[in-house]
């Protein structure tokens, strides 16, 4: 049944529906639902959504959603929200995950945009701006899952630890509570004489599997001597409810080498060097005297 229009006359009593039709068009449209406001209102095609499945649909994505490699991040427009896959789509972030929701929003001006990447399924995000006509680089917020999870042969002074912070390591006096110079017996330089460099292919997504690389093994130096290895004590683990928590480890993992401590060290075994050529050479001095002497007499 159609909606039934009620005719309010011209308003002089002589027109328009008598007061049995009127009531009687208000009853069918409450009996008959099939065009009720009520109806048209959810996620089916051609009903209109409410505010929370209107979110629901900017927010999640399924199988056809996901842009195919004909797109470019570069044409997407603020206020739209794509799922993309990472080497197919054009101007994708280069590092990460596989999928990413895309989300394009104004900047100050119409002329301003940010789009933000958001890994799925892997707790990393990217960002960028388009500004002056052109879009900037992807850069990846400091703090997050991938700057963790993506490693490289590569060092540099800085550590990230497994919540994905980064950490400035230093050297300063003021962050030290010095114990002692550090100098090695006999004994200590020959355990450290034991310490074996590897040469290695690399597994990291960052660096190339054909090129092979030179370091030592990170679970063997911390045997020899903890200071040596950066330890992971805890994991990030989310719950049923979504939260995101760190909770400690039944064992330490180790993670990475204390390069500081290494050139330390290594600072240590050649000054023992130099010490223990210093002593050959004042023996074979001694030895080289007695012999001429004895020549001559």
């Amino acid at each position: 049944m159609t909606i039934q229009i009620p005719n309010p006359g011209t308003g002089n009593g002589a027109t328009g529906d008598n007061e049995f039709v009127l009531w009687s068009k208000v009853k069918d449209n409450f009996e008959d639902q099939t065009n009720a406001a009520s109806k048209l209102l959810g996620a089916t095609t051609g009903r209109v959504p409410t505010a929370d499945q209107t979110h629901t649909a900017t927010d999640s994505f399924v199988d056809g959603d996901k842009i195919t490699s004909a797109d470019n991040c570069d044409d997407f427009f603020a206020g739209t929200r794509y799922c993309v896959l990472r080497g197919q789509t054009l101007n994708t972030p280069q590092f990460g995950p596989s999928y990413f929701a895309i989300t394009t929003r104004l900047g100050r001006s119409n002329g301003e945009l940010i789009q933000v990447a958001e890994g799925l399924g892997v707790n990393c995000s990217y960002i960028r701006t388009y500004y002056s006509g052109a879009w900037r680089t992807w850069s990846a917020v400091a703090t997050n899952q991938s700057i963790y999870n993506t490693t490289t042969a590569s060092g540099a002074n800085v550590v990230v630890n497994s919540a994905g912070e980064l950490q400035r390591s230093t050297s300063s006096e003021r962050y030290k509570d010095i114990l002692a110079d550090l100098e090695l017996d006999d004994a200590a330089y020959a355990n450290a004489m034991q310490l074996a460099p590897i040469v290695y292919r690399s597994t990291a997504e960052a660096d190339n599997p054909d090129y092979h690389y030179y370091s030592f093994s990170a679970e063997k130096l911390g045997a020899y001597d903890p200071a040596f290895t950066l330890w992971r004590d805890t994991e990030t683990v989310t719950d049923d409810e979504g939260n995101t928590i760190e909770q400690p480890l039944d064992e330490r993992v180790a993670e990475g080498i204390n390069l500081n401590a290494i050139v330390a060290f290594l600072h240590a075994t050649n000054v023992k060097q130099g010490k223990l050529i210093a002593e050959q050479a004042a023996a074979i001095g001694t030895l080289t005297n007695r012999i001429d002497n004895m020549a001559a007499e």
